[in-house]
């Protein structure tokens, strides 16, 4: 009576498919105890201690070459520090989907707040917000040319890591605008460009969507500006009629990367300081 397993009865004792026996055996992480007459192999108590081994470490995302270097010169050492190592690895992953999974929270939250978006005024109160210059000029959303060309001069600017812009009106200058940037976001900016301080206080503020039509008779950046435009004729016509006194500059904040939410699409908030008198 035959007293050795069958690589399909190995199989089933340790619930997998003989393929994955005949692919560790290739690895050289395994051999058969015997090979009869009739070219079957055969395996004892000792292969399936070791076959189990394997696939209880390969589960545990063992790599190969360190499973194969301790099946060949085991010691109890080398089991604990692969072991460790594994551990080590493990755990530098769940940080890593930790942080993804961070990063995904809030482009929900970001995309559910776009499909939320209505046009309408509020008041927020705002803590101070210190932001940089990255030049100025007449009103005008920032092309594509122009970001590549402002890259080219700053170094530390990154476009990928914006996700609100700033057009301000300048104080001194009433034809032109300052392009600012939070320095939260890009401390090398605090020391790099021209300081803009928002004050602390309440602002009334109109938000809206702008969603541009794919096939369009002018650029996007025309029709933005325009749309803006009109905006503001209504954000200033509303602050008339409710007899809402203000101080400082118009403020054009835009949240840059709302067209990766919803394509052609520009979320806006126009805001500007409640006087306190």
């Amino acid at each position: 009576m035959r007293k050795l397993l069958t690589i399909g009865e190995l199989a089933k004792i340790l619930n997998i498919n003989a393929s994955t026996i005949r692919h560790y055996e290739q690895k050289g992480l395994i051999v058969p105890t015997k090979i009869d007459e009739n070219n079957y192999r055969l395996y004892d108590f000792d292969k399936l201690d070791k076959m189990e081994n394997i696939l209880l470490l390969r589960d545990l995302d063992i790599p190969l070459k360190d499973l194969k270097e301790l099946l060949e010169n085991y010691s109890l050492e080398k089991y604990i520090e692969i072991l460790r190592t594994s551990r080590n690895n493990i755990e530098m992953k769940i940080l890593d989907l930790n942080n993804k999974k961070n990063k995904i929270d809030k482009k929900l939250e970001s995309a559910i707040n776009i499909s939320n978006i209505k046009s309408e005024f509020k008041i927020k109160n705002y803590d101070t917000r210190n932001l940089s210059m990255l030049f100025s000029e007449r009103f005008n959303i920032l092309s594509i040319k122009e970001i590549y060309e402002i890259i080219q001069k700053n170094p530390w600017f990154n476009y990928s890591k914006i996700d609100t812009s700033y057009i301000i009106l300048n104080n001194n200058n009433n034809n032109y605008y300052e392009h600012c940037i939070d320095n939260n976001v890009f401390p090398e900016s605090a020391q790099l460009c021209k300081s803009v301080i928002l004050n602390k206080g309440k602002y009334i503020t109109y938000n809206f969507l702008i969603y541009l039509e794919k096939d369009l008779d002018e650029d996007i950046i025309t029709a933005e500006n325009r749309i803006i435009e009109d905006a503001t004729k209504i954000f200033n016509k509303y602050i008339l009629e409710n007899n809402i006194f203000t101080t400082g500059p118009i403020i054009y904040k835009q949240i840059v990367k709302a067209s990766i939410h919803k394509l052609y699409t520009f979320y806006i908030t126009i805001e500007k300081l409640i006087s306190k008198h």
